[in-house]
């Protein structure tokens, strides 16, 4: 299967999930879209594929990359604590960044790279 996302950087093992993976371990949860209000999504909680990967000690900070270079940071400590961060899997298969309680830029779009810094 292609790989639909890719998480690197500062872990103890670099991995690759199809979108099959993720969607084994897929759950509903409704979020506050900081622009769209509440929503229903599905999809992977970040800290179940973080987990897999176990970012080192020193990691700081996550970047998400998009498919069209988009890219935004968030403070590692911050997902961490967020229970229900999460890639949302869209109808046509692309994965969004769900972000509650943080700034609209954190929610990416078409997420096909996690860097762990």
């Amino acid at each position: 299967a292609v790989p639909a996302l890719a998480i690197v950087g500062k872990v103890a093992k670099e991995l690759t999930f199809s979108l099959v993976d993720l969607q084994a371990v897929q759950v509903q949860i409704k979020a506050e879209h900081p622009k769209k209000g509440p929503q229903d999504y599905m999809g992977t909680r970040l800290n179940d594929l973080l987990s897999k990967a176990t970012p080192q000690a020193d990691a700081t900070s996550l970047v998400m990359t998009s498919g069209d270079g988009y890219v935004s940071e968030v403070p590692l400590a911050d997902v961490v604590k967020c229970a229900d961060c999460m890639l949302a899997i869209g109808d046509d298969g692309k994965l969004s960044a769900v972000m509650p309680g943080m700034q609209s830029g954190f929610w990416s779009k078409d997420v096909v790279k996690i860097e762990v810094k």
